[in-house]
């Protein structure tokens, strides 16, 4: 096939500067699996250099593919309930984007050395997996903001909210009757009940797409648009990598952890 055509684009985050690097024109087939969590191969032969030198030439270099998230609403809110949690919105995915750009002018770096990139180096899969796990704080971080902030303004106000709260009441009274006679039975029980609520809700990080469910019912929004169970279930396999990634540090922190698979990553 012929050459490549590199085109020029800034690079989020890490071009403050604004200096332009190559992007080149083809990419990646990318396979994200439960073991591997990343897998890139190159679908289309590029940069071919001339073969009259042959330190220079360069066969099937893919191209550097600029991962990027959908960029953010210019104004996002100035409601006191959810100017917090639209807040830590802005610094999760600068965050994520950050780690991108940071690993495509890695690549590039090596492009221009005339260094092969068809596979993913260990650093560079963990600049990976890190977004997956910065994105996973952000997401529990954002949401438990805007429970803190907005929950009790709208269990005063929105009725669907009740429902949620209810089911809680129950399955405490059922569940841990000394607990519920504690909060019910003091002397502001209506304000006891809603901070205890509120911290069932906000005090253990989100583990899967169930977790999800559970704080748009207690917002009291409606399983409808983006909401409904079949569009939080697409989080399931997020989740799942997420977990293993922490599960893996913890494992290597507490020094029981595997040599990395060379093959796997």
């Amino acid at each position: 096939m012929g050459q490549a055509r590199p085109r020029t684009r800034a690079v989020g985050v890490g071009a403050a500067r604004r200096r332009p690097v190559v992007h080149w024109t083809t990419g990646y087939r990318t396979a994200f699996k439960r073991k591997s969590l990343f897998s890139v191969q190159p679908f289309r032969r590029t940069g071919r250099v001339s073969s009259h030198n042959k330190h220079a030439r360069i066969d099937h270099v893919p191209a550097n593919r600029f991962l990027e998230l959908d960029p953010l609403p210019l104004a996002l809110t100035t409601h006191p309930e959810t100017v917090g949690a639209a807040r830590r919105l802005v610094g999760a995915h600068d965050s994520v984007q950050g780690l991108f750009a940071t690993l495509q002018a890695a690549r590039q770096q090596k492009i221009l050395r005339g260094v092969s990139v068809r596979r993913l180096e260990h650093g560079e899969v963990d600049l990976l997996r890190a977004a997956i796990v910065f994105a996973g704080a952000g997401l529990d971080a954002v949401l438990k903001q805007l429970v803190r902030d907005a929950l009790t303004a709208l269990l005063a106000s929105h009725p669907a909210t009740k429902t949620s709260l209810n089911r809680f009441v129950a399955e405490m009274v059922r569940g841990e009757p000394k607990r519920a006679q504690r909060i019910l039975g003091a002397p502001s029980a209506d304000t006891a009940l809603r901070v205890e609520y509120v911290d069932s809700i906000t005090k253990g990080s989100l583990q899967t797409e169930k977790d999800l469910r559970a704080v748009r019912n207690a917002l009291g929004i409606a399983p409808s648009g983006v909401f409904t169970d079949a569009n939080l279930a697409i989080f399931a396999d997020f989740f799942i990598a997420r977990n293993e990634i922490v599960h893996e540090l913890d494992l290597q922190a507490s020094g029981r952890g595997s040599q990395p698979d060379e093959h796997a990553r």
